[in-house]
Parts: C-alpha cells; structure tokens; sequence
C-alpha cells in the first residue's frame, strides 16, 4: 500500500498535469478566435476598399454626367441668327417703357424742386 503522502503527491501533481492541458486547451483556443477574427477583419477591409474604389467610379461618372447636363442648361445660347420671341420682346418694351417714364419723373422732381 502507498503512503498518504505519496498519494497526496500524485493526485496533486494529476490535477496540476490537468490544469496545465485546460490552459492549453484555453490558449490554442483563444489563438483560434484571434486568427479567425483577424482573417475577417481583413477580408472586410478589402472588401471596404473595393467598395470605397466603386463608388468613387460610381461618384466621378454621376459627376460627369452632372456636369454635362449643368453646361448645356445653362451655357449661354447661340445668339445668331435666332429671332427673339414675342415674351422677349414684349419684355424688351416694357422694361423701355418703364425707364422713360422713370427718366420724365426724375425730370419733373428736378424741375419742380428748382
């Protein structure tokens, strides 16, 4: 029969023994969680940086198209050999109307302060 202190050792050196596997077991499996979290960082990364390079296409070929459609509208029109429309000349009228009769006031306010 073995003595008590004999046994004493074994049992405490097999729960020793024992919790150095469970810490290896906790190490190798804490290094599994950071290679596999480490892996999907890095496909979302490169999955970020494609995303961010389509849109800039996107982005730069929706300016363009922007840019055009803003010139045509509002680039000054071809003046030759245009006739002005009725709306334009009416307002043409009208807007000499208006300056001769604000000339003939400012006349008379002239006169009639003198």
């Amino acid at each position: 029969m073995l003595r008590p202190i004999v046994v004493r050792r074994i049992m405490l050196w097999s729960i020793e023994i024992f919790m150095a596997g469970m810490m290896l077991a906790l190490v190798i499996l804490a290094a599994r969680i950071l290679y596999r979290l480490d892996f999907r960082t890095r496909l979302l990364t490169i999955e970020l940086q494609q995303e961010i390079k389509t849109r800039e296409i996107k982005d730069n070929a929706l300016r363009e198209e922007l840019d055009q459609i803003y010139r045509t509208l509002y680039a000054p029109p071809d003046t030759k050999n245009r006739q002005q429309s009725q709306v334009e000349l009416w307002q043409l009228n009208r807007d000499r109307e208006l300056r001769q009769r604000i000339q003939r006031l400012e006349r008379w306010r002239y006169e009639s302060e003198r």
